[in-house]
């Protein structure tokens, strides 16, 4: 008897006492702040999953994220979720992609489809672990570097928190170069109903960053140096994107 019970917990999941975090909820809200560097301007955007987002595509259940703008919401996207993986669907192609994949467990090379384009982008999972949310649960955390065998896009300083999706939009699983007349992208908050889960602050880097990456030369995005007296602005320093405030 003892001897069937050891085996049949060995067959039990590992990590049994993790708490997955879903990405799809009704009432959980996104604000996205967007920095165009030239002509330099900001964006604000604002995302969420409510009651009316459900929807069947071929009789199969999705949830639509809703961008909010003028008194008015459009559909901006179309996913389902299922044991810790984000499918988004594309009209335009009559398929749904892997989007977002919270089960990674290991460091490697990974394939994902960027804005649903029918080539995937290879990224390098450098690190996972887990974030603690503002209302003390956690979440899996994963990071990423640079993007492979591509050179229009890359995923370098992207991280993905289970259940919150990329720090840069939820929309963006792997953010594109920053080039002019295109938004570097932050999520600045997510919240569930009135409860705030994630919160952006300039002082929150410093949680990514180590203590080392205060030191040293910085640069814009353009690779030039920038003055250790520069005010505020976005700066590469020891290969990570920062925001000087």
């Amino acid at each position: 008897m003892e001897r069937t019970f050891l085996i049949l917990m060995l067959l039990l999941p590992v990590n049994m006492d993790a708490q997955m975090q879903r990405f799809i909820e009704p009432g959980k809200t996104w604000h996205v702040r967007g920095q165009v560097l030239y002509p330099p301007c900001e964006i604000e955007e604002i995302y969420h999953f409510t009651e009316e987002s459900d929807t069947l595509v071929d009789d199969v259940h999705y949830m639509r994220l809703f961008k909010v703008g003028g008194g008015e919401q459009e559909t901006s996207g179309i996913f389902r979720e299922a044991d810790g993986v984000v499918y988004r669907y594309y009209p335009e192609h009559n398929k749904e992609y892997v989007f977002y994949d919270f089960t990674l467990v290991s460091t490697g090379i990974i394939a994902v489809s960027w804005l649903g384009n029918v080539w995937d982008y290879f990224c390098k999972v450098t690190a996972t672990g887990s974030h603690t949310l503002l209302d003390g649960s956690q979440a899996r955390r994963i990071e990423f570097g640079s993007t492979l065998l591509n050179t229009d896009a890359h995923s370098e300083g992207n991280v993905w928190l289970e259940g919150i999706g990329n720090l840069r939009h939820p929309l963006l699983n792997v953010e594109n170069s920053l080039r002019d007349g295109l938004p570097f992208y932050t999520v600045m908050s997510v919240t569930r109903g009135g409860e705030v889960l994630y919160s952006h602050t300039p002082a929150g880097i410093a949680d990514i960053s180590t203590a080392k990456d205060a030191d040293g030369p910085a640069y814009d995005i353009q690779g030039r140096p920038v003055p250790q007296d520069s005010k505020h602005g976005f700066i590469i320093r020891n290969g990570r994107k920062m925001w000087r405030k």
